[in-house]
This record gives structure tokens, C-alpha cells and sequence, in this order.
């Protein structure tokens, strides 16, 4: 008898940890979406804010680990043949006019571009999940005028400033003459499929994040081959 009432106490105390296990998972469910809102009114009532200083520090970070990556690679190769060479350092001014590009027109320019020009010329574009036919068109506009025309030519300005103290504008018509055929070409393969899913299904606050999150690893690109 007493064993049977050990046992059934034994359960009761197991519900009762169960119950309270459940209860505080609900509280952290109900916690976390309550922050997930705050965080989404946020971004709503901030888009343009929000995009520029996310593609800013996004940027950053790729040139950085990029230039991480290329010291190291330089560092061994130097130590093999004298390892009393001095260590580079990361090159802080190439970072910043990186960055200054993530924050001018990844983020700031392109919120104009993809969430007013765009849809303003497009207006279906303002529904979502919006129509394949319109989806289409934005993304032609986006990447055969937005891209050869505007992008491609900021992004070799920045770089210009960014490595030489004296710029030269020939230095800039020079680079961007020279990549512009793959440049395209990488763009297209990345940014086509990505940016029918930004377009049809992606309400136009968050399109520019989006962008900017797949397009992290581009920029590493960018950052290693261009800079």
C-alpha cells in the first residue's frame, strides 16, 4: 500500500514538472514572438535606416574576414622565406569606403531603387505575393539597368577611393570596363533567382535585408577579387 502510494506521488510530481516545463516553454514562446513583433515594428517604421546600416556592417565584416583570409595566406607564404617579416595589418581605409558603399547603395540606394522606383514604375509589384508577369519585369530592370548602370560603376568609384589616395577617375572607367562581363554574369547567377522570390513574395521593408543576408558571400567575392 505504501509502495503504491510512493508511486502515485512519484507521478504527480512528474505532471506537476511536466506542467510547469510547459508552462514556462509557452512563457519563452510567447516572450520571444512578443520580440519578434517589437523587432518587426521596428524595421517597418525604419525601413531605409534599417537597410543601410545592415548592408554597412555586413560589408564590413565581408571585407574583414576577406582581408583576415588574404593576410594569413600572404603571412605563410612570408614566414617560409623569413620569419622576421613584418605582419600586415588590415587596411582600415579599404574597409571603411566598403562599408560606405554597403551603407550609401547596398542598403540606402537600393531601398530607392527595389521598394520606390521599381514599384512606382510597376505598381503590381506593391501586392504580394505580386504577379509573375511584373516580378519579371523588376527583376530585368534591377539587373540589366540598375546593375551595369548604377551598381557596377558606384561599387569601382568606392574601390577607387578606397585604395588609392590620389583617384583617378581613367583607373575607374579602366576596372569597370575590364570585370563588367563577369561581373554581370555572377550577378545574374545569384541575384536572378533571388530576387524572384524577393519580388513576389517579400514585403518591400524587408527586400533589402534579404538582399544584402544571400548576398554576404558576393561581397566576400567582390572584396577578394575586386579590392
Amino acid at each position: 500500500m505504501h509502495k503504491i502510494i510512493f508511486l502515485r506521488n512519484i507521478n504527480i510530481q512528474k505532471i506537476n514538472i511536466l506542467n510547469n516545463v510547459n508552462k514556462v516553454n509557452k512563457v519563452n514562446k510567447v516572450n520571444k514572438s512578443k520580440v519578434l513583433n517589437k523587432v518587426n515594428k521596428i524595421i517597418k517604421r525604419n525601413p531605409l535606416l534599417f537597410a543601410s546600416f545592415f548592408a554597412c556592417i555586413k560589408n564590413s565584416i565581408a571585407d574583414f574576414i576577406v582581408q583576415k583570409k588574404i593576410i594569413k595566406t600572404k603571412e605563410s607564404k612570408v614566414i617560409e622565406k623569413n620569419k622576421n617579416s613584418i605582419i600586415e595589418k588590415i587596411d582600415i581605409r579599404r574597409n571603411i569606403f566598403f562599408a560606405l558603399f554597403g551603407l550609401i547603395h547596398v542598403g540606402a540606394g537600393q531601398y530607392v531603387i527595389l521598394n520606390k522606383i521599381i514599384p512606382k514604375i510597376i505598381p503590381s509589384l506593391n501586392r504580394i505575393p505580386s504577379p509573375s508577369k511584373a516580378v519579371y519585369k523588376g527583376m530585368l530592370i534591377d539587373q540589366f539597368i540598375h546593375c551595369p548602370l548604377i551598381y557596377f560603376p558606384l561599387f569601382y568609384t568606392f574601390k577607387e577611393f578606397g585604395e588609392n589616395k590620389n583617384p583617378k577617375l581613367t583607373n575607374i572607367r579602366k576596372e569597370y570596363e575590364k570585370n563588367i562581363k563577369d561581373d554581370m554574369i555572377i550577378s545574374m547567377t545569384i541575384f536572378m533567382p533571388i530576387q524572384y522570390i524577393n519580388f513576389k513574395y517579400i514585403p518591400k521593408y524587408y527586400r533589402v535585408p534579404i538582399l544584402s543576408s544571400f548576398g554576404f558571400f558576393y561581397c566576400m567575392f567582390l572584396s577578394y577579387f575586386r579590392l
